[in-house]
This record gives C-alpha cells, structure tokens and sequence, in this order.
C-alpha cells in the first residue's frame, strides 16, 4: 500500500527531536528558527515543527494555517487545515491528526492563528477547538491583523530553499550497530551482579518485527491491524518454542544521539528482572529520512521459560 505525501510529510516532521529554546539557544527563552534550521540542527520546539507541517502542507497546496494555543502540557502550537466543512488538526510533534469537532484533541485552546498571508486573534467566547467555529472572515468571532485598517504590507520571508539529501545507508547501519552492541552493553552493567544471557532467536524474530511496525505508522488503520497479527503470531512461536514473555514492548525514538536513545529505553526498566532463568533478546532497527531524520524502533525484551 502506497503512502500518501501527507502522511510522509506528518511522519518527517515528527521525527525530528523535541528541544526547547533555552536547551539549543543557551540564555534565551524564545527563539524561532527557519524550517531550514530545524532541519539542519534536527531539533526543534512547537513552533518549528508546526511551522515546518505547515509549509510542508502549503506546498502541497493545502489550506494550511499554524495555531497557536495550549495543550496537555502548557503552550503549543498545532497546523489547521481546512478542507471545505472539514477541520483538521495535527500534532506536529507526535503526527497525530485530529478532528476539530474532537473533545479528546491534545489541543485545549486556540489563541490564534496565522499563515502567510495574515494573523488572526481568536476572539469566541471559548477557545476549545471543538467549539470553535474557523471561518476567519468572521469579524464576531476573528480579529484580523491585517485589515481596512492596517493594510497588508508586504514582508520578505524569512524561509529559504531546503536541500534534501538521502541519508547514507552506510550510516543508519553503523548506527544500528552501534546501538544494539550500546544497549546490550548497558543492559549487562545496569544488572550488576546477575548473568545476562542474550536469546538469539528472540533477538531476530524481534528484529523481523520492526519494519511491520514503522510500516504500521505510515499505512494507517491497515498497517495497524498488520502489524498485530504478525506481533501476535511472532509471540506465538516464540512460545512454541517454550518461551514466554516476561517484559518488553518496542518504542520509536527520535534520533538524537546515541546516549539519548540508551537512556529513554533504560528508563523503562525493562532491564529489571532478577529471575536467574531469564533471557533477553535486543532488536534495533533505523529508518532513514532525509538529512538524516532518523526514526529509531528498539525492542528489548525479557523472557522466562515455561
């Protein structure tokens, strides 16, 4: 099943790492970068993911616009698209998309929104996006920054062309490698004084896994309902062969550094288990996108004899 740009463009944008202001620029709060310099520095906050979505959907000729607002976790900025009666709103860190009439969307509260032709002030009488009417030609319910008043004037954008360059296959091989012998390494120290035994069949049914489920993300429903089958037929032989397992489930990492990666499934605690009959199995798979935005799928697993 092919994929469709949107969902190519949704998945590139997530994959690049989450990074505030104050972490990449030292000393100031509130910087925004061009969608160039997001790329170039793969990092970014809300602003420059939803920007980047945005531009991606507005060469895609789509009615694309950034919001400003809150979500879950204080302020944030999402991509509205509008596509005749129909609302859409993406998460540009996470790749979720949502529709406006949606209470569960991540977005809490739409404060304003704006693209490269205008701003406009959200000015209802709530800023639930679920509540919320978008026809921005609406003077009770939008206040324009542009208008009768303060014409438009034409400003020089900020954005520059953006090259993109296959990332080296060469590269996201060594980086498997690299990661997998990392964790492994890890996961031996962090349990002290018990033996770690590596389950090798585990370790490759694993590994065969984990291109079904970057598949699953760019697929859809179908991918989804794929990769279940196949995770739970894998499982099934896996017991076959008088195993079961005791803990693990796979994670998709943006890729920063390595330390980055070791540290988020460390946290997991998967490594835990003082049963001196477990064994462990450790898959890592890398997929490349452009400029070397990287997706990166680990699983490490333990498992018991029956």
């Amino acid at each position: 099943m092919a994929t469709d740009q949107v969902t190519l463009c949704k998945r590139y944008v997530s994959m690049i790492p989450f990074l505030e202001d104050s972490v990449i620029f030292v000393g100031k709060s509130n910087v925004w970068s061009s969608s160039k310099q997001c790329i170039s520095m793969r990092a970014g906050d809300w602003e420059e993911h939803a920007i980047l979505l945005c531009n991606f959907f507005l060469h895609l000729h789509m009615d694309a616009y950034v919001c400003l607002g809150s979500g879950n976790d204080g302020n944030a900025a999402y991509v509205v698209v509008k596509d005749g009666t129909s609302i859409t709103i993406h998460n540009p860190v996470f790749g979720i998309s949502t529709d406006s009439s949606d209470p569960t969307c991540s977005l809490k509260e739409v404060s304003l929104i704006f693209n490269d032709k205008n701003i406009w002030m959200n000015i209802q009488e709530t800023g639930r996006p679920y509540l919320c009417q978008y026809d921005f030609n609406n003077a009770k319910e939008w206040t324009p920054f542009y208008g009768i008043e303060f014409p438009e004037m034409p400003l020089a954008t900020i954005q520059q062309d953006i090259v993109f360059d296959a990332t080296p296959e060469k590269f996201i091989r060594n980086l498997e490698s690299e990661l997998e012998e990392l964790l492994m390494e890890t996961t031996r120290s962090m349990r002290g004084r018990f033996v770690t035994r590596w389950n090798t069949k585990a370790s490759r049914i694993l590994k065969g896994l984990l291109p079904i489920f970057e598949d699953s993300i760019l697929q859809g429903r179908d991918g989804q309902s794929r990769m279940e089958t196949e995770h739970q037929k894998q499982m099934a032989t896996l017991t076959l062969a008088n195993y079961r397992l005791h803990n693990g489930f796979p994670l998709c990492i943006p890729y920063s550094d390595k330390e980055d990666i070791i540290e988020k499934v460390i946290n997991t605690g998967v490594q835990k288990n003082d049963d001196a009959r477990a064994e462990f199995a450790v898959a890592i798979r890398v997929e490349g996108y452009p400029n070397r935005i990287c997706a990166v799928w680990v699983y490490l697993a333990s498992f018991l004899p029956h």
